[in-house]
């Protein structure tokens, strides 16, 4: 099997730090790690990247490389047929489905298109007033998605 990116071991640790501060969790296992790096979590082990490369790499990797994640607490969120929950030779083929659409134009043509929908939805805020950033990060992300799947 080969050789997953190097990371932290202990998942009772870093379930703790990531609950404290989960930007500051990432931020901090990057720059020690690097990235890609791993994560042991209680539901298993991830491979979390940031950056275009890095996902360029995990996704390059043969499908054997990565084992199922204990997909039960997160099935419901993303339904059972998700590449996300998938194994071996259905994952493999599902991301080959899936590559097109992270190639270099594609990513940037999103970048704008969401950076767009990010205005947009924050001109719809409040002025002077309190307002939910839940409802704001649902309203981009609903309408961000809508618009990506019909381009």
């Amino acid at each position: 099997m080969p050789k997953l990116p190097p990371g932290p071991r202990s998942s009772v640790l870093q379930s703790f730090r990531y609950v404290r501060d989960a930007y500051g969790f990432y931020r901090d296992l990057q720059a020690r790690y690097g990235d890609p790096f791993t994560v042991p979590t209680l539901n298993g082990t991830l491979v979390v990247t940031g950056h275009p490369e890095g996902i360029k790499q995990i996704f390059g990797s043969p499908a054997e490389t990565f084992a199922e994640w204990r997909v039960g607490v997160i099935e419901p969120f993303l339904g059972p047929g998700s590449v996300f929950l998938q194994a071996g030779a259905v994952h493999a083929a599902r991301r080959r489905l899936m590559m097109p659409m992270f190639h270099g134009e594609r990513l940037h043509a999103y970048g704008q298109l969401f950076r767009e929908v990010a205005l947009r939805q924050a001109a719809r805020l409040p002025q002077g007033e309190m307002a939910s950033m839940g409802g704001l990060a649902e309203g981009v992300t609903l309408e961000a998605i809508g618009r990506t799947l019909v381009c």
